[in-house]
């Protein structure tokens, strides 16, 4: 592993692509920050939070820290991922990979320098704002100081657009801070108001998608609420149609437009389970059509296959035609 990173921050300086300063610094499973190394213990924290979802002082992986000029702002790695690709494909197939993501931090980085200056007037930020979905037990370290709302074990999490390219599928996000947050409210404007807003701002983004048969998902039509659907009194009998929005990805969001759960409701006739295969989608079944315990088996099994980057929730949620509310289906 030496011998590799030292053949790579050669190539690097040799490259002259990316402004490598001295640091290319690798960081070792079980390291930990010295007392007054701020920087080495702010790695250590956020590595671990992302990468496992924990707080440990100690690291628990291999990664490698890559700093960069003018700002010294660095690109880490998961160092185990890159050795294989050296082993595997040789030094150059290594230095696809650092400046394939080096030229697109510096991407993001030009359009996050307006977004942070705008970010502590929330007149200039809100229609920035959005909602995505993510499972709370696999990120609670990470957003321990970021703004979220539970649905479950669902973090219902405020984000705001850095950059949206639709052409080229380009789409970047940050996390609010919670002390952002604190610096937005007044007696006017609640937390909740800023939730509501961000949750509108993500309708109109990605308005909710609604599909009866699952392989005609990826079929150029619209089947969106605001067009067809809107005209329909209900869905084919029996069907388990699947939501999503315009846009595929973090669909399950869907499900939280209000007028979307009545809508639904209307069309498949009353109350129904939700099981969200995935953070892009979910599947509604009518009340009474299968048991809970299968509906959460299919689920587990769903998640299994596809892993906890795109696993949302283990849970299986009920939607209550009468009341207009969700909840957690018990055990």
């Amino acid at each position: 592993m030496k011998k590799f990173i030292r053949e790579l921050k050669a190539k690097l300086i040799e490259a002259n692509a990316i402004k490598v300063s001295e640091d290319c610094i690798l960081h070792c499973f079980g390291e930990t920050a010295e007392e007054g190394e701020d920087d080495k213990a702010t790695f250590i924290r956020d590595t671990n939070a992302k990468y496992f979802n924990s707080d440990d002082s100690k690291l628990l992986g291999d990664f490698l820290e890559i700093r960069v000029k003018p700002e010294n702002s660095f690109i880490r790695f998961d160092a185990s991922q890159l050795f294989d690709q050296y082993k595997n494909k040789g030094l150059d197939s290594v230095m696809d990979v650092i400046l394939d993501n080096y030229n697109y931090s510096e991407r993001i980085n030009g359009y996050a320098e307006n977004l942070f200056e705008d970010m502590l007037r929330y007149n200039l930020i809100r229609d920035k704002l959005i909602i995505r979905p993510i499972n709370y037990d696999n990120n609670k370290a990470a957003l321990d100081k970021y703004v979220y709302e539970r649905l479950g074990d669902i973090a219902l999490t405020l984000y705001a657009v850095v950059f949206d390219d639709v052409e080229r599928g380009a789409y970047n996000t940050v996390k609010i801070p919670r002390e952002i947050m604190k610096v937005w409210l007044t007696e006017e404007l609640t937390e909740t108001d800023v939730m509501a807003e961000a949750l509108k701002n993500t309708e109109r983004i990605a308005p909710a998608r609604l599909f009866e048969n699952i392989f005609r998902i990826n079929e150029n039509i619209d089947d969106s609420f605001a067009d067809p659907l809107t005209m329909r009194t209900k869905l084919v009998e029996n069907c388990v149609p699947l939501l999503t929005t315009t846009r595929r990805t973090n669909g399950a969001i869907a499900i939280a437009y209000p007028s979307v759960r009545s809508k639904i409701a209307e069309l498949i006739g009353g109350s129904y389970h939700i099981a969200f295969t995935s953070i892009h989608e979910c599947m509604i079944h009518k009340a009474g059509t299968m048991d809970v315990a299968s509906i959460r088996r299919h689920l587990k099994a769903t998640n299994d296959m596809f892993g906890p980057e795109d696993t949302l929730t283990y849970e299986v949620f009920f939607y209550n035609a009468e009341t207009g509310e969700i909840e957690v289906c018990e055990a």
